[in-house]
């Protein structure tokens, strides 16, 4: 599990050094929402939200 930080309109991921990429799996990981909120705070980022992501896992035969 990810907690994730997205932009709401351009639906991309916060990754390191203020990038933003379009995969979950590239995308930064803030551990709990609280890290996550004051990260997105403290970078000035408008119009965000809290993901949490899961990856999805192959099923067993």
């Amino acid at each position: 599990m990810k907690v994730l930080i997205q932009h709401s309109e351009k639906m991309s991921y916060l990754a390191g050094n203020g990038r933003w990429v379009a995969s979950e799996d590239e995308a930064d990981d803030f551990f709990t929402l609280r890290e996550a909120h004051i990260i997105a705070e403290s970078e000035k980022i408008k119009n965000f939200r809290i993901v949490i992501y899961t990856p999805r896992q192959e099923s067993q035969p």
